[in-house]
């Protein structure tokens, strides 16, 4: 019997962490960027050192003092609104996560930037696919989506997702990680299911 929508969702939500933090809200969209506090720090550096001159020089009472708050708060509360506004984060990722026939296991590495590899688990009986069928089968999604290792005692395909991590806009990198990965799973693993059942796919 087929499990019901309500079923897989409620599968889908055990997979994944209860309460999606600022970071991992980042990673589900573009915009999440712009979550990232200590990017909005450094726009609101310079009228913050505007300011304090100012008020060195007891020149507080201008014209300019507001604009200059304004200026130093401004990438700060936007920051904090675009956090806010991916608060249904989660349940995007529950969707996704469901509409699969395979279960999609410690996905909260990726959501936090941790992971750049995966897992993919076959069901017993199941022909594994050779490491050059694996790679042709990802080569039209990156040429940097590696996959890396077939391993026939565990019936497991080991792939690397292929985006390096940034310094300066990890919140950026995270999420480019993170939609690769979608496509890898709904391009990739989900028309190579119907020829090898998956059993499963686990972030390493």
């Amino acid at each position: 019997m087929e499990p019901t929508d309500a079923q897989r969702r409620a599968r889908a939500g055990e997979l994944i962490a209860t309460h999606f933090d600022r970071t991992m809200k980042a990673c589900t969209s573009p915009r999440g960027v712009y979550c990232d506090l200590s990017l909005a720090f450094v726009f609101s550096a310079l009228p913050l050192v505007l300011l304090v001159r100012q008020a060195a020089g007891n020149d507080l009472h201008s014209g300019t003092t507001v604009v200059l708050v304004v200026l130093a708060l401004a990438p700060l509360l936007l920051s904090l609104a675009i956090s806010a506004s991916l608060r249904g984060a989660r349940d995007q990722v529950i969707d996704w996560i469901a509409a699969h026939p395979f279960p999609l296991e410690n996905l909260n590495s990726l959501l936090l930037g941790i992971s750049d590899e995966f897992e993919v688990s076959f069901q017993p009986g199941v022909p594994l696919p050779s490491r050059e069928e694996l790679q042709k089968l990802l080569n039209p999604i990156s040429e940097d989506t590696i996959a890396t290792e077939i391993h026939e005692e565990t019936r497991t395909a080991t792939v690397r997702i292929g985006v390096l991590d940034s310094k300066r806009l990890p919140l950026r990198t995270n999420h480019l990680r993170y939609v690769r990965f979608q496509r890898i799973v709904d391009e990739v693993l989900l028309p190579l299911h119907r020829e090898r059942p998956i059993a499963s796919v686990r972030l390493i």
